[in-house]
Order: C-alpha cells, then sequence, then structure tokens
C-alpha cells in the first residue's frame, strides 16, 4: 500500500507540474499580447497626442496672425493721428513764431520810433541825445542800434524799403514807422540820416579810443568787445588798419635805422645775409606775439591776420630786401662783360637766392603760426615770398646765362692753347652747378627744366655751340687742346729734317760721313714729332674725362634725381625725371661727340706719321731693291744684305713698333687697339701705293715678298689682324712678279681669283711685261683677249 501511496504520489506530482508549466506558458503568451497591446496604444498616443499639438499650433497661429492685424491696422490709424497732429501742431507753431516775431518787430519799431524822433530834435552837437546813446554803460548796443538806424535811413531816402523783398514784414515796417517809400527823401530825412552818421563816426571813434586804453592795459575783454561792436562798422575795416599801424613791428621799420644797421655789420665782418636772418627772425616773433591777441581779441582772426602778414611783405620784408639786394644790384648799364661785371653780377644772383630762400623760410615759419581759427584765412604767405621777388625772378635765369657766359668767355682767353687741366673743366662744373641750385630755388617748372638743360648743353647745331653751357665749354675746351696738339704734330712733321742716310741692318757707317743718323734715333725723332703730341694730349683728355664722368653724375644727374623732392620749386615728379633724362641724354651726346673729336685727332696724327713715313721711304728705296744686278745679288757680303728686308722697310717697322709703344705708354693696352687698328689700315695704303711705283724682276720679286710679309708678320704680332691679313693677301698677289709667263693666266683664275683687271694693274709691274710671250701673245695682247 504504501508502494501504491508512492506511486499515486508521483504520478499526482508530475501532472501538477504539466499544469503549472502550463500556467506558465499562458502568462507568458498573455503577457506579450500585453506587451504588444500596449506598444501600438502607445505609438497610437503619440500619433494622436502630435496630431493635437500641430492643430492646436496651427490654431493659435492663426489667431496670432488676426490679431497682430488687427494691432497693425490700430497702430497705422495711430500714426495717422499723429501726424495730422504734428501738422496742427507745426502750423500752430509756425503761426505762433510769426505772432512772436511780429511782436518784436514792433516793439523793436517803436523802440526805433523813439530813437528816430530823438535823432530829428537833437541839435547838430548832438549833445540832447538821450543818454542811451550817451553813456559808456550802453556803447556796445547804441553802436549796434545806430547801426540799424542809419541802415534804415539810407534806405528810406533812396526810396527803397527797409527789408529785402519777399519779407512778410516790409510794409508793416515802413507803416511802423509811418512813411512811405520816397516820402522822407527831402531835408527832414536827410538831416537826420546826416546826425546819425555823424553819431557812429564819434561813436566809432570813442570805441577805437575804448579800444586802445584796454590794449594798453592788456584788458582783453573789453578789446574783444570793442572789436565785436566795431565789426558793425564796415566789418570793423578802421579798427583793423588802426590796430595794424599801431604795431611795433611796423612802427619800428624805419629805412634809414635799417641801413645803418647794415653798414654796422659790414664793419664787424658780418654776412648781410645774418643781418636779414636777425630782422626776419623779429618779424617770425611779432607774428606769433600778435596773432595770439588777435585770436582773442576779433570775432574774425583770420581776416586781421592776413592784413597782418601781407602789409608785413608788403612793408617791412619788401624794405629789408631792398636795404640788402640795392648793395648788390646789376644795372643795365653795367655792361656784359669783365672781371667787375662777372663779380657784381655773381654777388647780386647769390644774395638773390640767400635772401630768397631765407624769405621762403619765414614763409614757411610764418604759415606754422597759423593754424586753427587763423588758417580760415585766404592769404597765401608762400606767393606773398615770391611776389616780393618779382623783378628779380623775372630778371633770371637770363642774368644766370650772361654771368656763365662771361665767365667762360674770360676762362677761355687767359687758359693755354696746348695744354690742358682738370681744374679748369672743376671751375666750369663749379660755375654750372652753382647756376642750377639757383634754378632749383628760384624757377618754377614751366622754366625750370628748359633752363637746367641749357645750362647743361645747348643742344643746338652746330653741336656745342652756346657760350653759356657747361658741355659746349668743356667740349671746346678739350677741343682746343685737340687741335693744338694736332696742329703742332703738322707742323712738327712737316718741318723735321730728314737725315741724308738712316742707318740700318748691313749698314756701315764712315767715318767722315755728315747727315748720318741711327734708326734708333730717327723712329724717336718720326713718333715724338708726328704721334706723340696727340697721344699726349689724348691721354690728358683720358684722365680729364673720366674725373669728369664721375663729377657730372655725382653733382648733376645724381643731385638732380636725388634732390628734387627738397626742392623749394616743388617740381611735380614728371618735370624732375624729365629734367634728368634729358641731362642725361645730353651728356651721352657729349660723349659720343668728343670720341669722334678723339678719332679725327688720331686720325689727324696717323695722317702725319705716314706722310713722314712716305717721304723718307721715297728717299730710301731704290729701284735696285726689285731690280738688282748680278753686282747687286752678290754684294761685298756675298748677297747677305740681298737675304735681309731693303732699308725702307726696316725703318718702317722700326717706326711702327715704336709707334705701338708710345701708344700703349700713353693710351694703355685697352684703348690702344683702335689707334693701332687705323695706323695698320693706313700703312696698307700708304705702302700698296708707295710699291706701285716700281717694276720687279722676279728677284726683286722675291725681295718685295720678305718685305711684305714682314709687315704682314709685324701687325699680326701687334694684333692688328685686318692689317696682317691685307698684307697677306698682298703677299699672294705679289706671285704674279715671281711665276713664269705661262702661270700666270692659271694663277689668277684658279688661285688668286681675281678680276682681270687688278692682275693686270700688277702684272704691268713685271719687268718682262713688254717682252714676254705666252702662246705667241705679250703680257698686254694676253690680257685684252682675256685670259
Amino acid at each position: 500500500d504504501q508502494h501504491q501511496t508512492r506511486e499515486s504520489s508521483a504520478i499526482n506530482g508530475q501532472r501538477r507540474t504539466g499544469l503549472v508549466g502550463k500556467v506558465l506558458r499562458k502568462l507568458e503568451e498573455a503577457n506579450d499580447e500585453i506587451d504588444r497591446v500596449e506598444n501600438y496604444f502607445s505609438t497610437r498616443r503619440q500619433k494622436v497626442t502630435a496630431e493635437l499639438e500641430r492643430t492646436t499650433q496651427n490654431k493659435r497661429q492663426d489667431k496670432f496672425k488676426t490679431e497682430s492685424q488687427e494691432m497693425l491696422d490700430a497702430f497705422e490709424h495711430i500714426e495717422t493721428r499723429v501726424d495730422r497732429l504734428g501738422q496742427l501742431a507745426s502750423h500752430v507753431g509756425e503761426r505762433l513764431m510769426k505772432l512772436d516775431r511780429r511782436r518784436k518787430f514792433a516793439e523793436e519799431t517803436k523802440e526805433l520810433l523813439d530813437h528816430f524822433s530823438a535823432f530829428s530834435e537833437a541839435d547838430d552837437s548832438l549833445s540832447t541825445l538821450p543818454s542811451y546813446f550817451m553813456s559808456d554803460r550802453n556803447i556796445f548796443e547804441a553802436a549796434k542800434t545806430a547801426q540799424k538806424m542809419r541802415f534804415i535811413g539810407e534806405r528810406l531816402l533812396v526810396g527803397g524799403t527797409l527789408y529785402e523783398h519777399g519779407d512778410v514784414h516790409s510794409a508793416e515796417a515802413t507803416f511802423a514807422i509811418g512813411v512811405q517809400p520816397g516820402e522822407h527823401s527831402g531835408k527832414e530825412l536827410g538831416t537826420v540820416v546826416e546826425r546819425i552818421q555823424s553819431y557812429c563816426d564819434r561813436l566809432e571813434n570813442r570805441l577805437i579810443a575804448n579800444f586802445d586804453k584796454a590794449s594798453q592795459q592788456g584788458n582783453v575783454p573789453v578789446m574783444r568787445q570793442c572789436a565785436d561792436c566795431l565789426s558793425e562798422f564796415q566789418d570793423g575795416g578802421r579798427l583793423i588798419s588802426h590796430y595794424l599801424a599801431s604795431r611795433p613791428i611796423f612802427v619800428e621799420a624805419n629805412p634809414s635805422l635799417l641801413q645803418s644797421e647794415l653798414a654796422d655789420s659790414f664793419s664787424h665782418f658780418s654776412e648781410p645775409m645774418d643781418v636779414l636772418s636777425r630782422w626776419y627772425k623779429h618779424c617770425l616773433e611779432s607774428v606769433k606775439k600778435e596773432s595770439a591777441v588777435i585770436e582773442q581779441v576779433f570775432p574774425v582772426p583770420s581776416q586781421v591776420v592776413d592784413k597782418l602778414v601781407q602789409r608785413l611783405f608788403e612793408q617791412n620784408v619788401q624794405m629789408y630786401l631792398s636795404i640788402i639786394l640795392d648793395s648788390t644790384a646789376v644795372h643795365k648799364d653795367s655792361g656784359g662783360g669783365g672781371k667787375a661785371f662777372q663779380s657784381r653780377v655773381q654777388g647780386h644772383l647769390r644774395t638773390v637766392a640767400a635772401a630768397y630762400q631765407k624769405t621762403k623760410e619765414l614763409a614757411v615759419g610764418i604759415q606754422g603760426v597759423l593754424v586753427g581759427p587763423l588758417q580760415q584765412g585766404s592769404i597765401d604767405v608762400v606767393a606773398e615770398a615770391d611776389d616780393v621777388f618779382r623783378i628779380e625772378l623775372q630778371e633770371y635765369p637770363q642774368l644766370e646765362f650772361d654771368l656763365l657766359d662771361s665767365l667762360f668767355q674770360t676762362c677761355e682767353g687767359s687758359n693755354s692753347k696746348s695744354d690742358l687741366n682738370y681744374s679748369i673743366v672743376r671751375k666750369f662744373m663749379s660755375w654750372a652747378k652753382e647756376a642750377i641750385d639757383r634754378c632749383k630755388l628760384l624757377l618754377g617748372e614751366h622754366l625750370f627744366a628748359d633752363s637746367v638743360a641749357r645750362i647743361v648743353s645747348s643742344n643746338l647745331l652746330p653741336k656745342f655751340s652756346s657760350s653759356s653751357s657747361l658741355l659746349d665749354q668743356v667740349y671746346h675746351y678739350l677741343l682746343q687742346g685737340l687741335h693744338g696738339a694736332v696742329s703742332s704734330a703738322d707742323v712738327s712733321a712737316a718741318t723735321l729734317p730728314l737725315p741724308a742716310s738712316i742707318l740700318v741692318a748691313g749698314d756701315t757707317a764712315n767715318s767722315g760721313t755728315t747727315g748720318v743718323e741711327s734708326l734708333e734715333s730717327f723712329k724717336e725723332k718720326a713718333v715724338g714729332s708726328s704721334l706723340e703730341p696727340v697721344l699726349k694730349m689724348v691721354r690728358e683728355i683720358t684722365s680729364i674725362v673720366s674725373d669728369f664722368q664721375v663729377a657730372i653724375q655725382r653733382d648733376l644727374i645724381d643731385d638732380l634725381a636725388g634732390g628734387m623732392e627738397h626742392s623749394p620749386a616743388s617740381l611735380s615728379p614728371a618735370i624732375a625725371a624729365d629734367t634728368v633724362q634729358r641731362c642725361r641724354s645730353l651728356v651721352r651726346s657729349f660723349y659720343s661727340a668728343l670720341e669722334d673729336a678723339v678719332a679725327q685727332a688720331l686720325g689727324a696724327a696717323i695722317t702725319s706719321f705716314w706722310n713722314l713715313l712716305e717721304k723718307v721711304v721715297k728717299s730710301k728705296q731704290k729701284k735696285g731693291d726689285f731690280r738688282p744686278s748680278t753686282k747687286d745679288m752678290a754684294g761685298d757680303d756675298g748677297g747677305a744684305n740681298f737675304g735681309r728686308p731693303t732699308a725702307a722697310c726696316q725703318i718702317v717697322l722700326a717706326c711702327v713698333k715704336h709707334a705701338n709703344r708710345s701708344c700703349k705708354t700713353m693710351l694703355g693696352d685697352k684703348n690702344s687697339g683702335y689707334f693701332m687698328e687705323e695706323l695698320g689700315l693706313c700703312a696698307f695704303r700708304v705702302l700698296k701705293e708707295h710699291l706701285n711705283h716700281f717694276v720687279y724682276s722676279t728677284q726683286g720679286a722675291l725681295r718685295l715678298k720678305r718685305d711684305v710679309t714682314e709687315y704682314s708678320a709685324l701687325f699680326k704680332d701687334l694684333g692688328v689682324q685686318q692689317a696682317s691679313d691685307l698684307f697677306e693677301e698682298l703677299n699672294e698677289r705679289m706671285n704674279l712678279f715671281v711665276v713664269m709667263p705661262e702661270s700666270i693666266p692659271d694663277l689668277v683664275k684658279e688661285d688668286l681669283k681675281i678680276s682681270t683687271a687688278d692682275a693686270l694693274t700688277l702684272v704691268k709691274l713685271r719687268e718682262d711685261y713688254k717682252t714676254a710671250k705666252v702662246k705667241g701673245k705679250t703680257l698686254a695682247e694676253l690680257f685684252a683677249s682675256g685670259i
């Protein structure tokens, strides 16, 4: 039974376990369904809530728009009403202001009628006028009232209205005075106006007296009141004139005292400019002092200061300059030359330039004082400074050109014609630089560029023909030295006595022979007389131009290019650049012209040298040199002399070598190339022409080729390749003298490749020209038939 019970219990337990499992599964399924339903309804709730919010928001926006539009409409309505109220208030205000003006005008008119009556009833002495017009306590108000009465009276006298046409008060004012236009144009109104004018004059005198009294006491407020009141009287013109006339700077200006002060400065070895500086310093200090007072006292201080400065220049500065400049003034009848004229003009221009510069400095100093309220005036202080130099500026720069012309001519006349000295060129440069510095100071830009270019060079045709220009004078000075050297070389070479004989290699001198000279001695004389004077001059010119080039770049070009911004002439950058460019162009033209002149001088020297050698070669060259006899071929020395270059060739070789040494010594290796090229080309022309005067045998032609070979080798060694090539080509053509007659046609056509005419010129110099035959034809017939 227990066993059954246990089995039954076990079976029951299993059943209960199965039921619990089913229940749990059902619960899980129920939970899942609950979660799904909850999620579904949560999503639906969110959608419904969002839709509700959108709906609510839209309703709020619609309501806000409706309310906003209503508010805008209300505001527009309020603005319209405010505008209407503003317009109404403005209209009322204008009416009130017009009424107030009329009220004030009526009160003023009543007062003016009373004052007119007072002047009408007063006697001519005006002593019976009311105290309002006679008391010093009311002097400022009385002055304004009197000026207004005078204006009204003068308008009524001429039949006008009291105010400008269109004023709403014009008719009312005329009626208030109780007069119609033109009604009181007779004696009564005229008498009243005269009394008012007389009173104004007396009142103006009283105010000026009060101003003077306050000025002496240093009472600036009272001075200011008087000045304000007197501004009603012709804008205060009389007070301004009176005030300026009483200033110490004008009262103290006495020509006699100033001249005495200047004379005393000379006795103490002071410069006039020191005196002028002292005077100008006093002027500037006075302007500073007076400007401070004027600014505090006068209602329009710039107007008073303008007149103060204008009077200062017209009276004081003009007086100072007259005293300073009159002592150095150049009169028209002073003459145009001589050292006395030069000294006077130079002193005058230096004084003018220094005085002008100091006057400009004074103007700049005064301009610096005119600041703030004083700057509102219309005066141009720099123009005032220029105006006092009007006459001097008109005479300049012609006076400068006249001075340079006189200085250059005097210096040129006193210099040696043969020797050059850089000190002279430096003196020219200093004069021109001083003149250009004055141009920078005294000339405006409309004249500056042309004047500076004229001082530098004339740039005229013929070139460098001006007597008042720097480069023109330097050019003529250097050219004068060149011409002198060339002339000296021509004369020396032409008059050099030729020796009866010149000893060359192979010659022997007999003890009893006269007129014999060594080759060494002759070549020195030949080169020394014909070339060295010009070479020495070119060396001097090269040195001078080198120093001048540095000076003109530093003191002229660089100074113009770098100093324009400091020039008182206030040149525009375009004018300054144009001036520098023109000067550079003129300097380049000067160097080019000078190079041409030097080349011509060297060419003339070379011509003199070869003219001399040509005479020597002609006298030394013998016909037997190129047509030697059998005896000449044998000779005393066994023919050794015949194997050497001819005597004429040896002389030419020696002289050319010596000329090359002299050229390098005088001009240097760098500059001797051009000279030696010209000398070599001239040598070829002269020697070729010389050799065309001889007839050549075969043996003589060989000696000729030896000479030509020496010439070619010489110029090749000297670096003159062009001349060497010409002699080499000539040497090849000399083969026409050597070859057999039968070979001449082939030599001309195939080797030399020269024209028949050129070949015939040489063939005619053959010894056998008339006797030799080729294929039965003489050489003349051969060339005539066309080889």
